[in-house]
């Protein structure tokens, strides 16, 4: 889990990073919406208010996950099972299992948010300065509604599999 932390302030770095960098480089209006077919649809003075709102957005939401996870670790009756059952319910090997596969799914989150919001941030820059962002648009908008559905399938997977492990190991 410690890579996968380091992979997910690392993607908050860079898109602090590269907003920071490009900062001094923006032309006087930058994008600030973007259409469903990639294009940018609304355009803004370039601010430190404009520029600087989604690296801000990311940093309140890293910060909402951070103690969303450590309350979850906290108490294990919070993550909740199939049946009205807490993770509380299980013994202590299966309980600490599925809390961290739980919290790990919720990083696994984080990362990806940083990840479109650095991809977002990015294809602003590129518009700003006058070249073609809907790939990367279109990218993120696909990735947006694929993302869901594939992160909750992977979860439930990894907490049968966490399950049956600690089981098939009594």
């Amino acid at each position: 889990m410690t890579l996968l932390r380091a992979v997910v302030f690392g993607a908050l770095g860079a898109l602090w990073g590269f907003a920071l960098w490009a900062w001094p480089r923006l032309p006087q209006t930058v994008p600030v919406h973007f259409g469903a077919d990639g294009a940018p649809d609304r355009w803004a003075s370039a601010s430190p208010t404009s520029w600087f709102a989604l690296p801000v957005v990311a940093l309140l939401l890293n910060v909402m996950m951070i103690v969303a996870t450590r309350w979850l670790a906290a108490g294990p009756e919070r993550v909740k099972l199939a049946g009205g059952a807490t993770a509380a319910d299980l013994p202590a090997a299966q309980r600490d299992r599925v809390v961290g596969v739980t919290i790990g799914t919720l990083l696994l989150v984080q990362g990806f948010t940083n990840l479109v919001f650095l991809i977002i941030q990015w294809a602003q820059f590129r518009s700003a300065q006058g070249a073609d962002s809907s790939g990367l648009i279109q990218a993120v908008l696909l990735s947006g509604l694929l993302s869901g559905p594939v992160l909750i399938v992977a979860h439930f997977l990894r907490l049968r599999k966490a399950v049956e492990s600690l089981r098939s190991s009594r």
